[in-house]
């Protein structure tokens, strides 16, 4: 059983990073996604990402497709053994983001690949929700 369960989890998020951008509010997201089990085919999907925080006084929820202006926008994957997937981004005005959502769909998987990550932006001390 073991077996067949490492086998259902192909795909694994190895890495997540942000990384500041060359505006004030602008980040980098990068998302390095590795194939587990098989390299013998290449396994290829969306991913989702969507930044988890404060906007104002309220919780607020914002996917990257949405930060793009494109509300539907996953960021696409096709890889053999790995690949790492950038994506820069402006944060709305007065939201303060403390935790990233990754789903990762795959035909490959049987249900997506979700890991949340705390907000910590390369270089730059992590901020406390």
């Amino acid at each position: 059983r073991c077996v067949f369960r490492d086998e259902v989890r192909q795909v694994r998020v190895q890495r997540f990073e942000v990384l500041p951008g060359a505006e004030p509010r602008q980040v980098t997201l990068k998302l390095t996604l590795v194939q587990a089990m098989r390299h013998e085919s290449v396994v290829s999907g969306l991913a989702q990402i969507t930044l988890i925080g404060m906007q104002g006084d309220a919780p607020a929820r914002h996917s990257v497709g949405e930060l793009l202006g494109k509300p539907r926008a996953e960021l696409p994957f096709s890889f053999r053994y790995f690949q790492t997937v950038e994506q820069t981004v402006s944060l709305p005005e007065g939201f303060q983001p403390f935790e990233t959502d990754v789903r990762v769909h795959s035909t490959k998987l049987r249900a997506p690949v979700q890991q949340t990550f705390p907000w910590k932006i390369e270089g730059q001390p992590a901020i406390a929700p």
